[in-house]
This record gives structure tokens, C-alpha cells and sequence, in this order.
């Protein structure tokens, strides 16, 4: 799914070395180091990218419905994601952070009152201020 495992050392509550072992033995590669991002937005350069994200977070609050946030929702919506846009598939990372912006209420949705689809809306990315369909800046709150 492309998630770092650290995510998802902690997700599953296994020992991070174990995660870190085993992407070694199935990769052949090192996992990724570093920190990540701020939060989603910040993966956000263009319209593109910001209407695969709003996309994605559509499909995860369509997975979650009215249940607790749950692991199971994430993996769902990246598999349906993926099975939609399989030449653009999402990074697990990102997909995480973006769960997590979502049930926190850092990212959210607009409706755009041009096109007439929501769209995800970040008010510290110039790129989330607008309709990533469209590109209208007349969006309501949802």
C-alpha cells in the first residue's frame, strides 16, 4: 500500500523492527526515513494533486459512513481508490495523513456551487482554496 512502517508498526501494534524487517525481505530495500509532512495539504502542489486527494477523501468518508474511523476504512478506501485509478495510485502515506487530517477537521469539504461536486478545502494551501474540478473559488461549506 506504500505506507511507511513506522504507520503501520503503529497502526497494528507490532514491533517496529519486525514491520522494518519484513519490507527489507519483501522490497529488497531499506524503508524510508525521515519526518513526513505537516499534514496532507502539504502534499499538494497542483490542481492534479489536488484533485486526487479530494477523490480519495471521498471515497474514505463514503467507506466510513457514520462508523468510528477504524483502520479497516483506510485500507478499504485506498483499495477502491486504486481499483478506480490503477495508473495513479495513491501513497499510503499520504492516504494516512489524509484520514487523520479528515477525522480531525483540519481538511474539509466544499460543495462547489459552479460544477456541483464537493471538493477538499484547506484554507493554509492556495491550491485547496478552489474547486480542484473546476477550478471556481465560489465553494460553500458542507
Amino acid at each position: 500500500l506504500g505506507v511507511r512502517p513506522h504507520l503501520v508498526a503503529h497502526a497494528m501494534a507490532f514491533p517496529q523492527y519486525h514491520i522494518a524487517d519484513w519490507y527489507v525481505q519483501i522490497t529488497g530495500k531499506r524503508p524510508k526515513r525521515g519526518q513526513l509532512k505537516d499534514g496532507a495539504a502539504s502534499y499538494v502542489e497542483t490542481r492534479r494533486d489536488a484533485r486526487r486527494l479530494s477523490l480519495f477523501c471521498a471515497i474514505y468518508i463514503k467507506v466510513k459512513g457514520n462508523q468510528t474511523p477504524a483502520l479497516e476504512h483506510l485500507v478499504l478506501a485506498i483499495e477502491r481508490f486504486n481499483k478506480l485509478f490503477p495508473d495513479e495510485v495513491i501513497n499510503g502515506t499520504l492516504a494516512w495523513i489524509a484520514v487523520r487530517d479528515l477525522d480531525t477537521n483540519v481538511l474539509d469539504f466544499r460543495f462547489c456551487k459552479s460544477c456541483q461536486l464537493p471538493y477538499l478545502y484547506y484554507l493554509g494551501k492556495p491550491r485547496l482554496r478552489q474547486c480542484s474540478f473546476c477550478d471556481s473559488r465560489n465553494g460553500k461549506s458542507s
